[in-house]
């Protein structure tokens, strides 16, 4: 297929799943995946919830490519989010763009779930991840918290204009430090894929609030671009 009728084959498929959105409404996290190349894309399947296992929609180990129309979306290789066996992961943000899946993930998506707030994925919000690359089990906060349970530390995802303080104790209490997005002025997420990036090797996250409440500051080390899929092999 040459480049012309690889690009209206890319204009088709999201005037297709445009329309879809305008008639049954979406979450502001949607992913689609398809499994075939996106030259030739075949059946697909709509997501803009958390899916542990895609086996349960008849679309596990499936997925060639994909298409984000919004949000920040996660994709393992395992189901559960990689909980019970670690294995690839990657992860995408933006919006209206489609791209065929890596060597490492293409046929292997188990499970997919999204970061941030559930109603805008610039919205300000701390994602903590139990393990590096966003795997395994996640706590969530989009407001000062005394105690942020369960307790993790191994990578995590700092959404919006809002710079958070973390702890490892409870009630702002311990060894802290201040994590950033990657750009407060146009809100691009951070992504922290692990806890030396944000000087918590070894330790948990029991708090969390908003604002610099000290001098030890870290930022991404890396501003993960709009429309790139990142993976961990």
């Amino acid at each position: 297929m040459n480049m012309g009728s690889f690009k209206s084959t890319k204009v088709l498929i999201f005037l297709n799943f445009l329309a879809f959105s305008l008639i049954h409404g979406q979450s502001d996290h949607t992913l689609h995946l398809y499994d075939g190349a996106m030259n030739s894309p075949g059946s697909w399947i709509i997501i803009n919830n958390y899916v542990d296992n895609l086996q349960n929609s008849a679309f596990n180990d499936l997925a060639s490519s994909f298409c984000v129309v919004r949000g920040i979306w996660l994709m393992y290789e395992n189901p559960s989010y990689n909980s019970n066996f670690l294995g690839a992961s990657a992860f995408y943000w933006g919006e209206n763009y489609c791209q065929d899946l890596p060597t490492g993930l293409n046929n292997q998506v188990s499970s997919v779930r999204y970061a941030g707030s559930p109603y805008s994925f610039q919205a300000d919000a701390l994602n903590v991840y139990q393990v590096e690359w966003f795997q395994s089990y996640e706590a969530f906060t989009a407001s000062d918290s005394l105690d942020l349970s369960p307790y993790y530390g191994g990578s995590l995802i700092v959404t919006g204009r809002s710079y958070w303080t973390i702890y490892d104790s409870p009630n702002y209490q311990g060894y802290h430090v201040c994590v950033t997005p990657a750009d407060i002025t146009y809100a691009y997420p951070g992504f922290f894929t692990q806890a030396s990036e944000f000087g918590f090797s070894g330790r948990v996250i029991r708090s969390a609030r908003r604002g610099c409440w000290t001098e030890k500051v870290f930022r991404p080390t890396m501003v993960m671009k709009p429309d790139q899929l990142y993976t961990r092999n």
